[in-house]
């Protein structure tokens, strides 16, 4: 029995679909983009503070079932970059500015939104209660 449960697990593997060299190069460049991304983010500075984005704007990071920094502070033009750091799904979903569907963002997932007025804008993940964070823009 265990034979046939091998044999059936190998022609399982022989009939899924093969990528194409291009599918595999393109997911390779995406990782290597996102390996930049994140080496930014790197360093033990405990979860305290994001770091600022390098072109004006904030970067807010999903991970733990939190948005850290909770809150950040920006100027009318500046965009901020929400990453998921995260094992599960999130989603950013504010007034007048959405990620997408519910818990969308997987793994690894960025998604920017540029504020254009000055206001305080609350924002939550729509999967996760009482993850929530607030951008300021003056």
């Amino acid at each position: 029995m265990l034979r046939i449960g091998i044999a059936l697990g190998f022609f399982a593997l022989l009939s899924l679909p093969a990528q194409s060299a291009d599918a595999v190069k393109g997911k390779q460049l995406f990782r290597s983009q996102c390996a930049l991304c994140h080496s930014a983010t790197a360093g033990d500075n405990g979860g305290a503070q994001a770091p600022a984005a390098t072109s004006g704007g904030a970067q807010v990071s999903m991970k733990d079932i939190k948005f850290n920094p909770g809150t950040v502070n920006v100027k009318v033009g500046d965009a901020v970059t929400w990453t998921n750091d995260d094992s599960v799904g999130h989603d950013v979903t504010g007034d007048g500015f959405k990620s997408g569907d519910a818990g969308g963002l997987a793994s690894g997932d960025t998604y920017k939104h540029k504020f254009d007025k000055a206001g305080t804008f609350k924002y939550r993940c729509t999967v996760h209660p009482g993850m929530e964070g607030e951008v300021d823009v003056k």
